[in-house]
């Protein structure tokens, strides 16, 4: 399940277009919707001026940003052995 702060992207595009297929949003609330009991989130971006707009969590996906961290460590090690071999 989703945590506040959590960053999700949007699968399943709103009727209305409140939320687009491949957008990334950022969880502000999760609850249960307490008018059909199903879990709901609240996102950052959306939240209209009163923070009623909830959604349904299946519109969305965690983000994996796993691979950006492994990514990060490459460069870095490919750096630093350029930088061993120049001096």
């Amino acid at each position: 399940m989703f945590k506040v702060g959590q960053k999700v992207v949007c699968i399943k595009e709103t009727p209305s277009g409140s939320v687009k297929d491949g957008e990334i949003y950022t969880v502000g609330w999760v609850g249960n919707c307490k008018y059909t009991g199903e879990v709901g989130i609240r996102l950052i971006e959306t939240t209209p001026a009163n923070g009623k707009l909830n959604f349904s969590y299946w519109r969305f996906r965690e983000v994996d940003e796993s691979w950006v961290e492994e990514l990060l460590c490459k460069l870095m090690s490919e750096v630093e052995a350029d930088e061993l071999v120049s001096a």
